[in-house]
């Protein structure tokens, strides 16, 4: 049944693709619909299609950053790097990937988290692909200001507090 789900969320009014395609995106405090369904089948569903677009999609409805075990270190989640390498555009799927990068919620420095999740991606560093490697150290810079930005608004937001204490 995945094809038949995944055609329909792409079928129908501009409205209904819109509300579908949010429907796939993960969201911290649930699962993404898509983590039931193998990513060899996401790949054939998606090289199937016309429209090179589905991946980055897809690429926003994947469950990207995983616990690596230390409880302060994240990777990348099982069957990502290769939904990348079967891409048709490397570039498109990383943007997807790099949506995940900035938390829905979160405890803590949303920073840190940032940091955590970009830190994740730098295994695409060394990536033979040329492509995958060039994509990886665009959409890791665009990270590290969007990190940079959040440790500017926390530390203003912390100086903040501290004036409304005195």
């Amino acid at each position: 049944m995945p094809d038949e789900f995944l055609d329909r969320v792409f079928q129908g009014t501009d409205d209904q693709q819109r509300y579908r395609k949010r429907q796939l995106e993960h969201v911290s405090h649930r699962r993404s619909v898509l983590d039931d369904i193998e990513i060899e089948r996401l790949i054939a569903w998606g090289q199937a299609q016309p429209d090179p677009q589905v991946w980055q999609v897809l690429a926003n409805g994947l469950s990207v950053f995983t616990p690596s075990g230390d409880s302060d270190r994240v990777r990348l989640a099982d069957g990502c790097i290769q939904f990348l390498e079967a891409s048709p555009n490397p570039v498109d799927v990383l943007n997807g990937y790099a949506e995940q990068i900035t938390p829905n919620g979160w405890s803590g420095s949303r920073a840190d988290i940032m940091k955590r999740n970009t830190d994740a991606l730098r295994v695409l560093l060394e990536h033979e692909n040329q492509a995958i490697h060039e994509a990886a150290r665009q959409v890791i810079a665009q990270a590290r200001t969007w990190e940079t930005h959040e440790r500017a608004r926390e530390k203003e937001a912390d100086e903040a507090k501290e004036r409304s204490f005195e």
